[in-house]
């Protein structure tokens, strides 16, 4: 059966999950703003500006197509059909091979930025791949390297602009811990097929998926609290009504996701939309550190 192109491009954006860029390139920006301390100060080379977006962006979708590629079996046992190597829009060695043409182009685009920013590209594309044949499989880890990837475009856009502060840091921690409690509750959504298929030893598997929604809700509750020392104790974000308003209504979606996931981590349905959830409160909390730096 002929593929329709609109149906392609529309497996292209799935299997990329062009949505998790976009959320990338404006925490890089982010990350550019807070080392020059505002808009105003914004003193970046062109090409080294639009490398630096264009750079987290292409990592992040060859990262996902690389997972898809190696989780086709695993995705298959968890029926999910939301996947477009499942739902046979994409071919598994097409997935592969957009990953590998994604990943070359992002390290050639690289090279316009410094060495560091070199550096973490490279180690963040290779992981990539590791994370994606075996890495996942082991407790905690791949969790780690999901937040990691999740949380690093703040320090990148630090390490391009040639400065890091105390904000980079905080703004790490709090994507960080954020993003491997999300990640430890997909976990228990996807625990069983994961365990068939690929023989997956996760989180999961080893203290159960009430503890595991407990440890989940714990690091929801680590984020929030960094969420508020930033408030209260540092500029550009101290008492910070426009901070106030995004990063507390990102703060109320993670507070509501940790108390409700301790009562229906059962439920996948509860689960599945909670990944959307803390997608949206995120993406509140990025523009709640974007939007001071604008005024500041």
């Amino acid at each position: 059966m002929k593929r329709k192109f609109f149906d392609l491009f529309k497996g292209f954006l799935k299997l990329t999950r062009i949505e998790h860029s976009l959320m990338l390139v404006f925490a890089v920006l982010i990350g550019e703003l807070l080392a020059f301390g505002s808009i105003k100060n914004f003193n970046l080379d062109t090409l080294a500006f639009i490398s630096s977006l264009i750079v987290p962006s292409l990592l992040s979708m060859s990262a996902f197509a690389i997972n898809d590629y190696f989780d086709y079996e695993s995705d298959k046992l968890n029926k999910r059909i939301d996947r477009p190597l499942v739902s046979k829009i994409i071919k598994r060695d097409e997935a592969l091979l957009i990953s590998i043409v994604l990943f070359v182009l992002s390290l050639y685009l690289s090279f316009f930025l410094n060495q560091i920013a070199f550096e973490i590209a490279f180690i963040f594309g290779a992981f990539s791949f590791l994370y994606s044949f075996k890495l996942k499989d082991v407790a905690l880890v791949g969790n780690l390297y999901v937040a990691l990837c999740m949380a690093v475009p703040i320090i990148f856009g630090g390490v391009v602009a040639g400065s890091l502060n105390q904000n980079h840091i905080l703004i790490f921690f709090i994507i960080l811990f954020a993003g491997i409690a999300r990640e430890i509750a997909q976990s228990i959504r996807d625990y069983k097929g994961d365990a068939i298929a690929r023989g997956s030893k996760n989180i999961v598997h080893l203290i159960g998926k009430r503890k595991s929604a407990m440890l989940s809700s714990f690091l929801y509750a680590i984020a929030i609290s960094l969420s508020f020392i930033i408030f209260f104790f540092f500029e550009p974000y101290k008492l910070n009504i426009i901070y106030a308003i995004f990063v507390g209504a990102c703060d109320i979606l993670l507070f509501y996701v940790a108390i409700f996931s301790l009562s229906n981590y059962n439920k996948v349905d509860f689960i599945r939309k909670t990944r959307n959830t803390t997608l949206i409160a995120m993406f509140l909390a990025l523009l709640g550190f974007f939007f001071p730096l604008l005024f500041s």
